[in-house]
């Protein structure tokens, strides 16, 4: 498997600490097995994390956000970069190699943790003719539960998260909620809490999701969203971000 280094930038580390080595996947890890322990040991630490893919980049407020996954669906680590034109360039699908602190926790629905400020170490895609590539399942037909990242249309910046549970319950931004999923329709109502009134609907082929993603559309008037409809920038769009 050969890899094609794009990019190779290095720096000194913020202000004048080492920094400590550590993979996406460990991180995934250890925030997955122990939240508040993760949270604890990692906190605040100046670190390098490697082997991250980035699947979502957002450019807003002069800075680059990197969405970064090790498995295509989870999503809750972010890197937030100086907007300039190599960060501009980073493609999704990449792997980046990026130092750091752990600046900021999210605990609760999201447990998301962020990384800021930074600076990109490296950037790599990797080809290859004889690379065995993983078998992509499927999205499921019902929407899965765990978090979803919304994201607001037109810019598709990230503008909060929603965690699904089950027992027709939800978390937003700490508060819970009550929904409603109709699974011959893929219609969900929200009956309480902070989306009290909205509406989504369910889909893994289309506006904004051509990689068949878990995704929902929300229509904050209550109105059953219509994806098909081009001029629907004013949707909200949930990007399943995994369970843990």
């Amino acid at each position: 498997m050969k890899t094609i280094a794009l990019f190779f930038l290095i720096c000194t580390t913020a202000f004048g600490k080492a920094q400590t080595p550590v993979t996406a996947q460990q991180l995934y890890a250890e925030f997955k097995a122990g939240f508040t322990a993760a949270k604890a040991k990692y906190e605040g630490q100046n670190l390098q994390v490697s082997g991250g893919k980035i699947k979502h980049k957002t450019v807003a407020f002069g800075e680059v956000y990197l969405m970064i996954t090790t498995n295509d669906f989870d999503s809750y680590i972010e890197f937030i970069l100086p907007d300039n034109a190599a960060n501009r360039a980073l493609a999704e699908g990449s792997l980046v190699t990026v130092n750091g602190p752990l600046s900021r926790i999210f605990a609760g629905a999201t447990g998301k943790i962020q990384f800021s400020p930074c600076t990109l170490v490296s950037t790599a895609a990797t080809t290859s003719t004889n690379e065995i590539k993983p078998i992509a399942k499927p999205a499921p037909k019902d929407m899965p539960m765990g978090e979803y990242s919304v994201h607001q249309g037109g810019t598709f910046q990230r503008i909060y998260f929603i965690r699904f549970l089950t027992n027709g319950k939800y978390v937003q931004a700490g508060s819970n909620g009550t929904y409603k999923y109709n699974t011959t329709t893929k219609v969900i109502n929200f009956l309480s809490g902070p989306l009290d009134g909205f509406t989504g609907l369910y889909y893994t082929k289309g506006r904004n999701n051509s990689k068949g993603e878990p995704m929902i559309a929300l229509d904050w008037n209550g109105k059953v969203p219509d994806i098909s409809d081009a001029s629907n920038g004013q949707y909200q769009y949930a990007v399943y971000a995994g369970s843990k």
